[in-house]
């Protein structure tokens, strides 16, 4: 198990500020994903999130920028 699938204080805490201080007063609504360490699961993200896009023909960074903006 990689250290960022866990649930430490640490974490914990760097959700609660990087909400606090980047998305809150942005009134952003983003989620975060914590992805391992040789970027697989950073890929298998972004075409989970972007999947009906890439359906609709857009590459793999449209459909996923799309996605991630709520646009």
């Amino acid at each position: 198990m990689h250290v960022l699938d866990m649930h430490t204080k640490a974490k914990k805490d760097f959700i609660e500020c990087f909400k606090e201080n980047i998305l809150e007063p942005r009134n952003l609504d983003y989620k975060l994903m914590f992805c391992g360490p040789t970027g697989t699961n950073a890929n298998e993200a972004a075409l989970t999130i972007s999947d009906e896009e890439l359906m609709e023909g857009m590459n793999i960074i449209e459909a996923a920028v799309k996605k991630i903006l709520n646009v």
